[in-house]
């Protein structure tokens, strides 16, 4: 009787959503739709991708879901941001700390629960007697305890999903064709749903950039990123290194759920989870594998894997219709020689806008005609349906033309023009400095010659910096350095760490030159994204490691806590450290 009153009196809009999950939570999913071979989903994901499914479809933006992180379908509470803020002008501080209160609550409730040596539900009060009934297969202390440090909040996504709906319909067919080339399931097109919502600017805190979210450092193995050109926002560039990486991770892991979840968590992440485990099934990962960078999002990736296979499948079961964006269609023409931006614009007679549009890889200071495009840069021009495409033809000349028939279509057009130039140019020569530009200070290298033909240095490893890195800069193979340090392949390098150099390709002021350009475009990019609002005293107590506090605690990048505490090695923390951690937020330009 009390548990009826209880519901009649707290039916409110919150409880009316949660309502709406658990009506979700019993809906049976595609799954018919989904070769079960290649992405099986196994019995004990079933919730989470339902979980991840209702975020996608149930809840929008201006709403928050806490719920517990382990046991998915466990939801105490829908935050409705419109209510609690009716006044909107609502900030991202603002909204998370009104959903940290939100949490507390229910932390007060589940210690509370937590304490009762023995537990009457009858006696409890209506929110404790709600949150009781989520246990109720096992209403122990200990689950209340464990419960506390669960709680978490996930902000909706339906109006931003149907948004990516929308936006995917430009690369969609692009996305299948490259699959198409690599012979992979073209249902790993689902993935930039998860990974940006197919934002093309996207750019994450720890440097993930596109909508195929790479980091610089895995990025950097397929795609070309300097100070002129980066072609993780290139999604058509870019999706072609995603084929190459999904691909590899397929076949090093050899199951599609092993080698999807390694896309947020690496191969070599996902072998070490095989083997503390002892199975291949991915259920069973999730189920028991912990380790400090295996959390949340790792265990959760394959489950919102599917649950976007799933929604974007079926979007007109979740959405209705939707007016997708009309597929991209470009020729390429590959600059005979260095070029600005406006000139190019000029010849080709299309405003710099379009152009830009369709080439997001060209950086900011190409824009702004600070820097050429380089000489070989393939430059997508759009596809004119009405059959004048004579402007893009008019700038290859005579051996370079090709003949079109009326009836040919943008892909016809563009494997040609990719026919034609089967060479590389290199781009690596277009990576000089503007004049007049300074250079920032940067730790040089310490020079140790040999011999004429010969030096050697060394160098301190500094954040974000790999052995590719020194090798690329250097034009040296990264094996021959990996020799020179007595390195073997997989073998990690650390910041500060002394690695030696050979100097034979290119001389000392070269390397330091291409050194601070990575370095530049690195915060270059960040802070076009990101503002540091305040910051944060923290005392280094016992277990406290740098990675963990950036990465989890703070959610800052390393290298911005580095130039905060210079005097500081992050790496050899000592118990009572003073540390300064910037907070940082995302600019209001950004985030519209």
């Amino acid at each position: 009787m009390k548990t009826t009153l209880f519901l009649l009196r707290s039916m409110n809009r919150w409880l009316v959503r949660i309502w709406g999950f658990s009506l979700l939570m019993m809906t049976p999913l595609h799954a018919s739709e989904i070769d079960q071979d290649l992405f099986p989903v196994p019995d004990v994901l079933q919730s989470n991708v339902r979980f991840w499914v209702s975020i996608y479809t149930l809840y929008d933006s201006d709403e928050i879901v806490i719920h517990d992180s382990e046991n998915l379908s466990i939801i105490y509470e829908v935050i409705d941001l419109k209510e609690a803020f009716p006044e909107g002008g609502i900030s991202e501080k603002m909204k998370w700390n009104y959903a940290d209160s939100v949490k507390d609550r229910y932390c007060q409730i589940l210690k509370k629960l937590a304490a009762a040596d023995t537990l009457d539900p009858d006696t409890l009060q209506a929110r404790e007697r709600y949150v009781y009934n989520l246990f109720y297969q096992s209403p122990s202390p200990a689950t209340f305890l464990r419960a506390i440090d669960n709680i978490r909040g996930q902000q909706g996504l339906r109006d931003q999903f149907r948004e990516g709906l929308i936006r995917s319909g430009r690369y969609a067919a692009h996305i299948n064709r490259i699959f198409r080339e690599f012979h992979i399931p073209l249902e790993l097109a689902a993935l930039p749903f998860v990974e940006s919502l197919f934002q093309v600017k996207s750019y994450s805190k720890v440097g993930a950039a596109g909508i195929w979210q790479f980091t610089r450092r895995t990025g950097r193995r397929f795609l070309k990123i300097n100070r002129t050109v980066d072609e993780r926002f290139d999604p058509i560039t870019a999706t072609v290194a995603a084929a190459k990486l999904l691909k590899e991770n397929y076949e090093a892991l050899g199951a599609w759920p092993l080698a999807i979840t390694a896309y947020n968590h690496g191969v070599h992440g996902m072998e070490k989870a095989i083997k503390k485990v002892g199975s291949r099934d991915i259920s069973e990962i999730i189920k028991k594998y912990s380790s400090k960078s295996f959390k949340f999002a790792s265990r959760n990736f394959y489950a919102e894997f599917l649950a976007a296979l799933e929604v974007s499948r079926n979007y007109r079961i979740y959405f209705g219709e939707i007016d997708f964006e009309p597929s991209m269609q470009y020729v390429e023409y590959r600059l005979p020689k260095h070029s600005y931006l406006k000139q190019v614009a000029q010849d080709l007679n299309l405003p710099v806008e379009i152009i830009h549009k369709f080439n997001p890889a060209l950086r900011k200071r190409v824009l702004l005609a600070k820097r050429k495009i380089p000489r070989g840069y393939k430059l997508k021009i759009p596809y004119r349906e009405d059959g004048q495409y004579g402007v893009a033809m008019s700038l290859i000349s005579g051996h370079e033309r090709f003949a079109l028939g009326d009836g040919a279509r943008a892909m016809d057009l563009q494997v040609a023009v990719k026919n034609i130039y089967e060479e590389d140019v290199a781009q690596k020569n277009a990576r000089e400095i503007s004049s007049g530009e300074t250079l920032q200070s940067f730790t040089p290298v310490e020079n140790s010659q040999v011999n004429d033909a010969v030096h050697y240095g060394f160098v301190k490893v500094k954040p974000g910096e790999t052995l590719g890195h020194f090798a690329d800069w250097l034009k040296i193979p990264t094996h021959e350095l990996r020799r020179i340090n007595g390195l073997f392949l997989g073998d990690p390098i650390h910041v500060d760490q002394k690695i030696k150099l050979v100097f034979k390709n290119v001389n000392k002021e070269e390397f330091d030159r291409k050194r601070i350009e990575y370095r530049q475009a690195k915060e270059t990019n960040f802070f076009a994204r990101y503002q540091v609002k305040g910051l944060k005293m923290h005392r280094v107590k016992y277990g406290d490691n740098i990675w963990d506090l950036c990465n989890n605690k703070y959610n800052v990048p390393y290298w911005l806590v580095a130039k905060y505490n210079p005097d500081h090695s992050l790496n050899k923390l000592k118990i009572g450290d003073m540390l300064i951690f910037p907070l940082i937020e995302v600019k209001e330009e950004s985030s519209q």
